[in-house]
């Protein structure tokens, strides 16, 4: 019974990582790459605030970049269900270098990592 059990909810307990890029100046860009159980599931840069990532058949990963250097809102769905998620950043910079020195601007890289369902 316990192993007819597993195997029906397996999906939505295997272990889940999100790794996520981005930065800000004078355009947006980011870029995310998730593994659900092992396996690379999605993987784009869709350089955008708010977006749906791109993903293999039977996957999908939309995110909210609302404020920068703060977590990211996130809706990862699979077979096994749908999961919000909120992914605290691991590394964020501030610099102003980012616009070759011509004009002021104020420039962000930030990274996210999330692991859980293991």
């Amino acid at each position: 019974l316990f192993l007819a059990l597993l195997a029906l909810v397996g999906p939505s307990i295997a272990c889940l990582s999100i790794v996520g890029e981005g930065r800000t100046g004078l355009i947006i860009q980011d870029w995310w790459v998730i593994h659900d159980n092992g396996i690379k599931v999605c993987d784009d840069s869709p350089d955008k605030t708010e977006a749906d990532v791109s993903c293999n058949a039977g996957f999908s990963f939309h995110f909210k970049w609302e404020k920068v250097a703060e977590n990211i809102e996130a809706r990862y769905c699979n077979s096994g269900g749908d999961f919000d998620l909120s992914i605290e950043p691991v590394f964020c910079e501030n610099t102003n270098l980012c616009c070759g020195g011509n004009i002021p601007c104020t420039c962000w890289a930030c990274r996210w990592e999330w692991v859980g369902f293991c």
